[in-house]
C-alpha cells in the first residue's frame, strides 16, 4: 500500500508524553486525498539500517512539504516530514526506498538510499525548535524500536557521502560541528 500517511492524527505533542502506547510509525493512518506517484522513489528494497535527519532549507508546513514531495517533477523524496505542529506526515512505507541521500559525481556514497529512512524537518536553516526536536526524538525512538537501529546509526545527511551536504545546516559545516562524528544526532537531540 502506498499513499500519504498522517502520524498521529493531529494530536497535540503533549499527548505523546501522556499516552502509554502512542501510535506506531509502522501502522499509519492513510490520507486518501494524497497518493504517492512512484516517480521519485523506489517501491521496496530498503533495509532500514540507518535513520537520516534532513532539513528542508525553506519555511513551510509539514503537510505542504509532504504534498510537494508527491510531484514527479520533484527529484527527491523522504519517508517522514515534521514541523513541530503535532502532526508527522509519512509519505511512503519505511521499506520503500526514498531518493534522499544520493551522492553526486566525484563523491563516494557512505550510506545508501536503500539502507536508510529519511526524515525532513521543516526549517529554513535555524536551529530546530524545541517542538521540532521533541517530535524528531519521538519519531526516531519509534523507528529505532521498529527497525532495531542503534543510536550510532541515527545520522545527518552530512554523514551519508563524501560530498558533505550541509544538511541539516544548523548541525553541520561549522567549526563547532565539523568535528562531530556519526553520533551528532544522538548528542544534539538526546535520542
Amino acid at each position: 500500500m502506498s499513499g500519504m500517511f498522517v502520524l498521529p492524527q493531529s494530536l497535540p505533542h503533549s499527548f505523546y508524553n501522556r499516552r502509554k502506547n502512542p501510535p506506531s510509525p509502522t501502522t499509519p493512518t492513510t490520507d486518501p486525498s494524497l497518493r504517492q506517484t512512484g516517480g521519485n522513489y523506489s517501491i521496496g528494497g530498503n533495509s532500514c539500517r540507518y535513520i537520516v535527519v534532513h532539513y528542508t532549507g525553506a519555511p513551510g508546513s509539514a503537510k505542504a512539504t509532504a504534498t510537494w514531495s508527491h510531484r514527479d517533477a520533484h527529484g527527491s523524496s523522504y519517508h517522514y516530514v515534521l514541523d513541530g505542529s503535532g502532526t508527522i506526515w509519512q509519505t511512503m512505507r519505511d521499506t520503500d526506498t526514498a531518493w534522499a541521500v544520493g551522492a553526486w559525481a566525484g563523491c563516494s556514497q557512505l550510506i545508501r538510499n536503500s539502507e536508510s529512512i529519511s526524515i525532513e524537518v521543516c526549517s529554513a536553516g535555524a536551529d530546530f525548535t524545541p517542538a521540532e526536536i521533541s517530535e524528531l526524538r519521538w519519531l526516531v525512538q519509534r523507528l529505532m524500536a521498529a527497525h532495531p537501529t542503534p543510536a550510532s546509526r541515527v545520522v545527518r545527511h552530512w554523514d551519508c557521502h563524501t560530498g558533505r551536504k550541509l544538511c541539516p545546516a544548523p548541525y553541520c559545516g561549522s567549526a563547532a560541528t565539523d568535528a562531530c562524528d556519526r553520533n551528532c544526532c544522538h548528542r544534539n537531540f538526546k535520542i
